[in-house]
């Protein structure tokens, strides 16, 4: 059973370590679900590191997942602010084709210098095409 987690456990990290992708675009959800898994093997190997600092080793499991956890909350966090940052349109088209995704809705903020009114306005992209 030991030997089947542990080639099930270094499939999953050689799949994430050498995984390439197919579109140039990558989903916003794919990058915080690509860096939540990211934080959490880190943040489990980190907690096994700990682990193995303890006198009795053995009896400290749970640092295992504690860094596994909090590694996941990390990552999602980075995943999720990172994502933010980038702006998307609703569909985006380029040479290869259109990629769909969620767009980013950003605020501006306009004055009027005569007046000195202040306007939020929202801004969407729905559509964006780059040609070679």
């Amino acid at each position: 059973m030991k030997c089947a987690v542990r080639a099930v456990c270094v499939l999953v990290l050689a799949s994430l370590l050498f995984g390439t992708s197919t579109a140039g675009a990558e989903d916003a959800y794919e990058k915080i679900l690509k860096d939540s898994l990211y934080g959490s093997v880190f943040g489990g190997l980190l907690g096994a590191a700990c682990m193995t600092l303890t006198d009795k080793p053995f009896d400290h499991w749970g640092y295992i997942g504690t860094g596994a956890g909090v590694g996941l909350m990390l990552g999602m966090t980075l995943g999720f602010g990172s994502s933010m940052f980038t702006k998307r349109a609703a569909a985006e088209i380029d040479n290869k084709g259109v990629n769909f995704a969620l767009p980013t809705i950003s605020p501006e903020l306009e004055t009027s210098s005569p007046t000195r009114l202040a306007a939020i306005t929202w801004r969407v992209e729905l559509v964006k095409g780059t040609f070679d």
